[in-house]
């Protein structure tokens, strides 16, 4: 172990993945209230394991969690390659560019789409009848490729992100080699380029299956009306729908999801066995430069063009019209009478909103904080340390990914409700449930970084003479701020868009944006929530972007 701090790091991070864990396997094997355990039992396995209704949720949800993963990988990948490594136009401002989509919580991409897909009101839908005449519907969100298409969205963006630091980091005269040795763009993306970055990939791949696992949004507001049920649903019938609540069960049908998350988190480990074959940082200099593609540079353009479009363009506009028509007839109808900033004002105007603001500003700027300082110290001791058991403690950091984040917040709850410090019914009990469940996201984020330096950088400057802290500072950090920042702008904007948690851990005075939009919704009070959304983006942009240029992160992933 490299230093007091080091251990200090994986203890504190090990307690707060664990603790929240062991009170969620406890409540597994329970008879009891919320709060109260009651005797062990077997029960609820019993119950969950012997029922054919769960090998069918757990097939739909398998099915559509690799659909979004695999979609997103090599979508994200595609793009990442487009706009680090060739001279496509506007590849320099992609980086910024492909923040906009993730900006958009999935609650709001849900709703978007929805609007805009509807077999029957969709705007989108409405426009086709009145251009063909007919009552063609081309567009039906209420799928399982609906599912998939709106899950995928902001995926493909959490991967471009990651892969692209990647590609970044790796040295160009790779590609230069394989290209004086005759080989095309493509070929070379294929046989160079992506070998490279399999680990990046692989650890993407891993997070998305786990993510699309425990995903909450999209088979709630579009999976429940088209009848298509996953884990997740099933988990919010056992704690929100059914009287009373069942939090046992939702706990055991959150195991399942563990065992799923382990073997994935094993398969990603053995790809790491040799990590040194894929260090392209070394004591070598090298300056970064792009693949020309010729005439084919357009068509990537335009690559890039259709999927900012779809995942951008579409959804905010669908959410501007909301947020400044008096209604939605005047959409499909294309009238512009009565629009204006009413809906604004409104919310502007509610101190509920406003306090809701606040507490979701606060949460992503010190969880996002708190989190990267913490995946720091952790992933550079894992990555550097040869300690008997680092495999076992990169495994038990993971862990909080394999549950839904609304089964994790029930072991928060369990957890934390008879805590010595005063945290339940606060505001810190959803940053301490945040920074849990996407505590993985900094460590993969950062030891992605880390695991592309070579270490003769380190050993020659211990060799120089400098102490670990200045190793640390001068030669670690630098070369893994890309990584770092990057971290942190993906964990601001999943703090201000945490939905599924928000929904379970929130109390009186202490909302966030999220759990409104969900109120918004179920009440109909679509303008209200076309603004509140539209102000959460442009909040989520103004705090996300002008980081990423100090930091000059749009040239890593740009």
């Amino acid at each position: 172990m490299t230093g007091i701090a080091g251990g200090l790091a994986i203890a504190l991070a090990l307690v707060l993945c664990l603790y929240p864990t062991a009170m969620l396997l406890r409540g597994s094997l329970s008879a009891g209230a919320l709060g109260k355990f009651g005797a062990l039992t077997l029960r609820n396995y019993v119950a969950v394991y012997t029922s054919a209704e769960t090998y069918q949720l757990f097939g739909v949800t398998l099915l559509y969690a690799a659909a979004v993963a695999v979609a997103a990988v090599l979508v994200g990948l595609l793009l990442a390659w487009i706009a680090v490594r060739t001279d496509t136009p506007l590849a320099s401002e992609m980086g910024w560019l492909v923040f906009i989509p993730y900006a958009i919580p999935g609650t709001l991409t849900s709703v978007a789409w929805i609007l805009l897909a509807n077999p029957n009101t969709g705007f989108l839908n409405v426009l086709a009848r009145r251009i063909t005449g007919s009552n063609v519907t081309p567009f039906n969100v209420y799928s399982f490729l609906g599912m998939v298409f709106v899950a995928a969205l902001p995926a493909t963006i959490l991967a471009f992100t990651f892969l692209a630091v990647a590609l970044r980091a790796m040295d160009p005269s790779l590609e230069e080699a394989s290209g004086m040795a005759g080989a095309g763009p493509l070929r070379t993306l294929w046989r160079v380029s992506i070998p490279l970055v399999r680990p990046a990939a692989l650890s993407m791949l891993a997070i998305l299956l786990i993510l699309g696992l425990e995903s909450f949004d999209v088979p709630a507001f579009v999976g429940i009306p088209a009848r298509i049920y996953v884990f997740t649903t099933q988990v919010f019938v056992q704690t929100s729908v059914k009287i009373p609540p069942d939090y046992a069960m939702a706990a055991t049908y959150g195991m399942l999801l563990l065992l799923l998350t382990l073997v994935l988190t094993y398969a990603y480990q053995r790809s790491l066995a040799q990590p040194e074959r894929y260090a392209t940082i070394s004591g070598k200099a090298f300056r970064p430069r792009r693949i020309k593609l010729g005439p084919w540079r357009w068509l990537t353009f335009a690559v890039f063009a259709v999927v900012f479009l779809i995942g951008a363009i579409l959804p905010l506009l669908t959410l501007l019209a909301v947020s400044l028509a008096p209604s939605l007839n005047q959409i499909r109808d294309a009238t512009l009478a009565g629009w204006g900033g009413q809906h604004f004002g409104t919310i502007l105007g509610d101190p509920i909103a406003r306090r809701a603001i606040r507490n979701s500003v606060l949460l992503a700027v010190l969880g996002a904080s708190a989190a990267m300082i913490l995946s720091f110290f952790v992933s550079f001791n894992t990555t550097r340390a040869r300690f008997r058991g680092r495999g076992l403690v990169e495994y038990l950091l993971f862990l909080p990914f394999a549950f839904p984040s609304l089964v994790l917040a029930v072991g928060v709850l369990w957890g934390y409700v008879r805590f010595p410090l005063a945290v339940y019914g606060t505001l810190w009990i959803l940053l301490l449930g945040y920074v849990t469940k996407f505590l993985p996201y900094g460590l993969r984020s950062v030891s992605g970084s880390l695991l592309q330096i070579h270490r003769e950088l380190e050993e020659s400057a211990r060799t120089s003479g400098a102490t670990l802290g200045q190793v640390l500072r001068r030669v670690v950090l630098p070369l893994t701020m890309p990584g770092f920042v990057a971290g942190w702008s993906l964990l601001v904007v999943i703090f201000l868009r945490e939905f599924s948690m928000s929904l379970m851990l929130w109390s009186s005075g202490n909302e966030v944006v999220t759990v409104l939009f969900y109120d918004y919704w179920t009440n109909g009070r679509f303008g209200p929530l076309g603004a509140l959304g539209m102000l959460l983006i442009v909040i989520s942009l103004l705090i996300v972007l002008p980081v990423r240029r100090l930091m000059k992160v749009d040239a890593v992933i740009g």
